[in-house]
């Protein structure tokens, strides 16, 4: 199936029958098998395999699903929805490097649009949650992102996307980021979603008594780690 699928590639993108791009993804995927030539296949349907420095717009361009010369005529990141779902599933592809560094390449308007956009704030749980992504791409995110943290927080989608960072992010890392909100709680406390996260990352305390908050942080480190343990052991069992 694969092999009658290579040489049409760019056909299906041109008819916007991207459904059968994303079901051949998850396929790839789901048997371990023809992920680097789907990879290669889409950057080439996408015209971002040459010259070799399009290649960092491997990911904005899968996210929106249209071609380089496409991308280059709009002024705005779109995101489209298979264009979402495949590149979540590269993500958890066995090599991610290239949908990584893209992604870590994007300029922090285009991560913006990604992280507060109902079907682009996924692909942050896919990138701080696949086994494939290694500590320092999320730790090369979680810097980049200073300076966005605040305004992505007080968005519907955006709060979401940082706690999906937050739920994977190391103390160190969280240090950095509860440095950033902590200045601006009255903005967070001020609104809807901003809120939420405030309240549930202990914003108040940190600010007034960081030692605290760092051995409650550490409690619920050793519980969550617990319960994996748990949950791991069950499956196992069964």
């Amino acid at each position: 199936m694969f092999s009658e699928l290579e040489e049409p590639i760019e056909e299906i993108l041109k008819s916007h029958n991207t459904g059968v791009l994303l079901s051949l993804a998850q396929a790839c995927k789901r048997h371990s098998t023809k992920q680097g030539n789907f990879q290669k296949l889409l950057m080439k349907a996408l015209h971002c395999i040459e010259p070799k420095e399009r290649q960092s717009l491997m990911s904005p361009l899968t996210l929106s699903l249209v071609t380089y010369e496409e991308q280059i005529t709009s002024n705005k990141l779109f995101i489209h929805l298979h264009g979402s779902l495949i590149l979540q599933t590269l993500l958890n592809f066995n090599k991610p490097i290239q949908a990584v560094n893209s992604l870590l390449d994007m300029n922090t308007g285009d991560l913006k649009t990604m992280l507060t956009d109902p079907k682009g704030c996924h692909v942050m749980d896919a990138f701080m949650k696949s086994e494939f992504v290694g500590e320092k791409s999320r730790d090369r995110i979680i810097k980049k992102l200073q300076g966005l943290y605040v305004v992505v927080a007080c968005t519907k989608h955006g709060s979401r996307s940082v706690d999906a960072i937050w739920d994977v992010a190391s103390l160190k890392q969280k240090f950095l980021i509860m440095d950033e909100l902590s200045p601006k709680e009255p903005v967070l406390n001020s609104n809807q979603y901003g809120s939420i996260l405030a309240s549930k990352y202990c914003l108040s305390l940190y600010k007034h008594r960081q030692d605290e908050w760092k051995d409650l942080q550490g409690k619920e480190f050793r519980k969550k780690k617990l319960f994996a343990n748990i949950i791991e052991d069950f499956g196992k069992s069964s």
